[in-house]
């Protein structure tokens, strides 16, 4: 009995693993997405101050 005990709570704890596993992955790619959008976003607020007005206007959405 007490090795069903064991195997189950280690069965939770690799499924907790995995979880957590898959969170962590999931923040990673929400981390990467997010300083794509903020390069993005500095550089259509930098490209008017360089006088790239034509530049800034090619970064915006249509």
């Amino acid at each position: 009995m007490l090795e069903r005990g064991a195997s189950a709570k280690f069965e939770e704890i690799e499924r907790r693993c995995n979880q957590l596993k898959q969170e962590t992955q999931m923040l990673t790619k929400q981390s990467a997405m997010t300083q794509i959008r903020l390069a993005l976003i500095f550089s259509i607020y930098k490209a008017p101050q360089g006088g790239c007005l034509v530049e800034a206007l090619k970064l915006l959405p249509k």
